[in-house]
Formats: structure tokens, sequence, C-alpha cells
């Protein structure tokens, strides 16, 4: 696959954002003082607009110039093979953390897989954590979790969504047990 140049993706974000704010190429034309042939070359990537009519264009869609380039510069897909997530080891619980995620920059989302062996426990603080907009999917084995004060066990398959921070993770059966925890990397 070709990867793509940055008039393409600056074409792709200025139509996208043309159609998120539901304009035509005639009514984008009005506020931005570009002619409508311009901006459809612009979209089609036919031509490299000047910083100048490219900032007005901007401005007619409420975006930055900035926030545009650093948009269409952030590559469009990443990818982190098995072999080269990073994986950790807690000393304490034996419990193995991999990070899935390929490092993103600008991405909200971050994916850990955890292995946490039978019998382990993983305990926080909860006046240290801060609370993520997270959800924990279990993969194989039994989990149960303690947030606030609920205490939820959850078998293959099963999914929970929290606001709230997780103060404990237990395995209490006789294997061990794979979960995924999904979550925003911003404090919620």
């Amino acid at each position: 696959m070709v990867e793509q140049g940055l008039d393409e993706r600056i074409a792709q974000r200025v139509r996208a954002r043309r159609d998120e704010l539901g304009y035509s190429l005639e009514r984008l034309a009005e506020l931005s003082g570009v002619s409508r042939s311009m901006l459809s070359r612009i979209e089609r990537a036919e031509s490299s607009p000047t910083a100048t009519l490219l900032l007005r264009v901007c401005d007619a869609l409420g975006l930055t110039l900035s926030g545009l380039m650093a948009d269409a510069e952030r590559a469009r897909y990443a990818m982190l093979r098995r072999a080269e997530q990073v994986t950790w080891q807690d000393p304490a619980s034996g419990y193995v953390r991999r990070t899935v995620s390929p490092a993103v920059v600008g991405s909200p989302l971050e994916i850990v897989e955890i292995e946490l062996p039978a019998g382990a426990r993983v305990a926080f603080d909860a006046t240290a954590r801060l609370a993520y907009d997270h959800e924990i999917y279990v993969l194989a084995g039994e989990l149960t979790l303690e947030i606030g004060e609920r205490v939820l066990t959850l078998a293959p398959g099963d999914c929970v969504h929290t606001l709230e921070p997780v103060r404990a993770y237990d395995n209490r059966s006789a294997q061990a047990t794979r979960y995924l925890v999904v979550l925003t990397a911003e404090k919620r």
C-alpha cells in the first residue's frame, strides 16, 4: 500500500469537515471567499493550496491551520505486532501486563491485556487512582472486581464499563485469568 501524500490527506480532512458541517461546495465558497472550482480541486488533491488560501478555508470550516495540518500529518493507521508489544510483570502478584495498543499521538484509547495468575489479587489505593472511562472484557477465566462498594464477578465474554476506579482485580479461581482493559487516556 502506498502512503498518501500530505495534499491527499488535507483534501480528505477538508472534505470530511465540510461534510460534517453539511456545507455544499457553494456554501464553503461563500464563507471562505475561495472559488467553488478551487475548492473542488483542493478536495480532489489536484491543487496544493497556498497558506493564505488554506487559512481562509480553515476559518470557514472552524478549524485552525495548525489543527488541520496536525490531523493531516497524523498517520492513518498504526500496527503493533504481538512480538513487539511491551510486557511488564508485577513482582508482587505475578500479573503480566501487555500493552496492545500502538503508540499513536492523539489517540484517546489504550488497550491493555492482563494475565492474572490463579489466586492473585491486585489492589489499588482508591485515593491515588484517577477515574478513567474504561471497559474490562474477560477473555478466559474468572475475574472479580471491586468498584466502589460493588463486587462483580465476570466470566469469559462478560464486559463491564465504569467511570469509577477499580479498587481491586481478584482471581479467586484455580486457573489464570486473561482480560482486556480498554480505557481513554484522558482523565474524566
